[in-house]
């Protein structure tokens, strides 16, 4: 079971399966939760702030890959689990997670979750590949099963 130590407070452990984050990104509530789902959200609220707010990008990566292993098409899990990726230079890593979050968006979903791995992937393509932004963009719109919104 992970344990983390964090509140507003910075001083009381909580268990990952009993935690969300609450309106403020570092602040956390204890539920009990009532599905995997509830799950599977709390890991992903962790992942979100291990990457995000403190850097821990190697407790990201092993959350973000716990989540994906639960929930296959969760393509924000993806998003973040990339930016962990990077966070410790796995760059290849990276790109597979940056590409299969595109893979898994879906028209109608917030266009600030898309921009975010298509930035991701112009940077680490060009950085791996050499490959030009119209290039990455091309490999994008074959990748997905929709065009680029």
């Amino acid at each position: 079971v992970l344990q983390v130590i964090f509140d507003s407070t910075w001083n009381h452990t909580v268990d990952i399966y009993q935690c969300r984050i609450v309106s403020d990104p570092i602040k956390i509530a204890i539920i009990k939760p009532e599905n995997e789902e509830d799950v599977i959200q709390a890991k992903f609220n962790l992942l979100k702030f291990y990457s995000m707010e403190i850097g821990d990008y190697q407790r990201a990566v092993e959350i973000g890959e716990e989540i994906i292993r639960q929930k296959e098409d969760f393509y924000l899990a993806y998003q973040f689990l990339g930016q962990a990726y990077e966070g410790i230079g796995e760059k290849e890593k990276a790109v597979q997670s940056y590409s299969h979050s595109l893979k898994e968006f879906k028209q109608g979903d917030d266009l600030l979750w898309y921009a975010i791995p298509v930035n991701g992937l112009i940077k680490l393509r060009g950085e791996l590949y050499g490959e030009t932004k119209e290039e990455v963009l091309n490999l994008i719109w074959s990748i997905q099963s929709q065009p680029v919104p």
